[in-house]
């Protein structure tokens, strides 16, 4: 948040941010090695406070819990937050998967559909643009 970083200072590089809190995911429960991007961009960065949640996290980094390693179109909701090492890019590719043959009925294939509508309209905000 704006506050936290006025208060213990902006960090501007990886290094910087080992001296901050990281709210983020239980490494305990992380058993899909991509959402592990915390550990694998900052190895030596310290816990502050763990969830299960991303809304937990959101909502954490604003109420100045630490550093969070939070999704672009959840956070550039709030104004109260702030973008550290805004170089840093950290993207997750999503999968959308069927069976063939569920893919064959009109409804799923219209709900396919209208997800792809959905991301391609938003991308940018997705992306952090």
């Amino acid at each position: 948040s704006r506050r936290y970083v006025t208060e213990h200072a902006m960090p501007h590089t990886a290094t910087e941010l080992t001296s901050h809190p990281l709210v983020y995911f239980v490494d305990s429960m992380l058993q899909v090695d991509d959402l592990d991007l915390a550990r694998t961009l900052v190895p030596q960065m310290a816990e502050g406070l763990t969830s299960t949640n991303v809304f937990v996290h959101v909502e954490a980094t604003r109420a100045h819990a630490g550093i969070g390693l939070l999704p672009c179109y959840l956070a550039d909701r709030h104004d109260d937050l702030v973008r550290v090492l805004p170089d840093v890019n950290a993207q997750l590719t999503y999968w959308l998967v069927t069976r063939t043959e569920a893919y064959r009925r009109p409804a799923v294939a219209a709900m396919v559909e209208a997800i792809r509508e959905v991301v391609d309209a938003h991308r940018e905000a997705l992306l952090g643009a």
